[in-house]
């Protein structure tokens, strides 16, 4: 992703150093006041010198800092909003980290270095209620951190970019860099794909397009680029007939045909694909099956062994998440519903009901809404923990399923999709996931196509390691409650 001033691994160093570093001051600072000021529920002060006398963890006081931090998504690029999701995504992710404090000094022990000869036993006890101190010192240290850092960042040099295209992508782009002013992205205008026509003159475009200027045609990109002293080019191009040859094939019953083509040297910088070559022509395989080869077999004898460990670990959150839904009112636990697996064929998918009877008794199929109505108190919460979606567990045991790819859509949908969306089908090449790179990277508002290109970039790019990646950024998810 692009990124003003400081790239991203820059500021994620400068933010970390700074957790770092606070963790540390919270934690002397805890047993300075425990030494100082008579605190609530505490019988008297405690000298300072017990601060020398017990032992510190401090790598696990520092791993701790760090690693609740990640899984909260706190160190994520900044977005609108920041600031109030922080307010409670910090005070939770410290929450977890005093918790796992404790129980650790618990069970290694409060042992420190020996005391002068006549002290009591008691003496090396460490002093637990530090912790209470030490974690609203920690949270207000981090949260201003974190808010001086969301002005810092916003303060700095916009990388000027320009759209090539104007249409339906373009407008999602701009879309999203409206809602999240910190990407550090400033977009200076839009250039028609289009060449002009010198006997017809140039194709009409608009003056403006979702409130920024359409600067010309790509015939003057160049002088474009020059005039407006543009950082970046981010091209937003609309259905191409590549598109529309690989959406025909895909139709077909007839042929599975793969797809070469003799690239262009664009083409070949973007590759990353199998490449062929006849005689001293290369070629770029850009259909083909990916599901063959042996990590599609690993991939299937992981999804068994992990399921049932789940299977088995979960069982007491499955009967708590059922009698919730049971005693939510009428209608049954489970929820099962048609969805479009591998190939096109489909299969039953589990789920905990979320929503009332009948929900789309009235309207039909219809897709759910970040705040939809028909959604119960208890279907809110689950959803909102993700819990909902784990009797899926069941559904890749059968074979339907697997953790990560594309997530399976209902029928109706999908033939909506199909119809609408050049290369949709492609999808269907690999098994449905609970979840997906475009669950890990995508909103509730995402588009559909948007959504496609995380699907299609997954199935012709997956691995185990991808796999891992994106079943991390899952349980970060479940604990931000951020994401689709």
């Amino acid at each position: 992703m692009l990124q003003a001033g400081q790239n991203k691994k820059t500021r994620i160093l400068l933010t970390l150093a700074g957790d770092l570093v606070l963790v540390a001051v919270a934690y002397v600072l805890a047993f300075y006041l425990r030494a100082t000021v008579p605190l609530p529920l505490v019988q008297d002060i405690m000298p300072f010198e017990r601060f020398y006398q017990v032992r510190h963890y401090w790598l696990v006081l520092f791993g701790s800092q760090a690693a609740v931090l990640y899984f909260f998504g706190l160190y994520d690029p900044i977005h609108r909003g920041q600031k109030r999701e922080m307010l409670v995504q910090i005070p939770v992710a410290l929450f977890i980290q005093f918790l796992s404090l404790v129980a650790f000094y618990f069970f290694k022990g409060y042992a420190g270095t020996p005391l002068p000869a006549g002290s009591a036993p008691e003496a090396l006890q460490y002093p637990r209620s530090v912790f209470v101190s030490f974690y609203l010192l920690n949270c207000l240290l981090i949260y201003a951190w974190r808010a001086l850092l969301v002005k810092a960042f916003a303060r700095t040099g916009y990388k000027r970019v320009i759209l090539f295209g104007v249409g339906k992508t373009a407008r999602e782009f701009i879309r999203n860099v409206d809602a999240n002013p910190y990407f550090g992205l400033k977009i200076v205008g839009l250039v028609n794909e289009h060449p002009g026509n010198a006997q017809n003159g140039p194709l009409r475009a608009p003056a403006d397009f979702e409130g920024y200027p359409v600067l010309g045609d790509r015939e003057n990109l160049v002088q474009i680029i020059e005039r407006e002293r543009v950082d970046a080019v981010i091209m937003t191009p609309e259905t191409s007939w590549q598109d529309e040859l690989i959406d025909a094939v895909g139709r077909s019953d007839l042929t599975k045909a793969n797809i070469f083509v003799v690239p262009s040297i664009f083409e070949m910088l973007i590759s990353k694909m199998q490449h062929l070559q006849i005689e001293d022509i290369p070629l770029v395989e850009v259909v083909r099956n990916p599901t063959t080869g042996a990590r599609f077999y690993v991939k299937r004898l992981v999804d068994i062994f992990l399921s049932i460990a789940l299977v088995l670990l979960l069982s007491p959150v499955f009967l708590i998440a059922a009698l919730a839904v049971l005693a939510s009112g009428a209608g049954p636990v489970i929820y099962k519903q048609q969805r479009v697996g591998k190939d096109g064929a489909l299969f039953t998918v589990y789920k905990f009901r979320t929503m009332i009877v009948d929900a789309e008794a009235t309207t039909g199929a219809v897709l759910a809404r970040e705040d939809d109505a028909r959604v119960t108190p208890t279907g809110r919460w689950l959803r909102r923990l993700r819990l909902d979606e784990t009797p899926q567990l069941f559904n890749i045991l059968e074979g339907n399923m697997s953790f990560v790819g594309p997530r399976p859509e209902r029928p109706e949908f999908v033939k909506n999709f199909s119809e609408q969306i050049p290369g949709y089908r492609e999808r269907f090449k690999m098994k449905p996931g609970i979840s997906g790179l475009a669950q890990v990277h995508g909103e509730y508002h995402t588009s559909p196509e948007m959504k496609l290109r995380y699907d299609l970039a997954y199935i012709y790019n997956h691995n185990l390691m991808l796999d891992l990646l994106i079943m991390m950024k899952t349980i970060r998810i479940m604990l931000t409650r951020r994401g689709i």
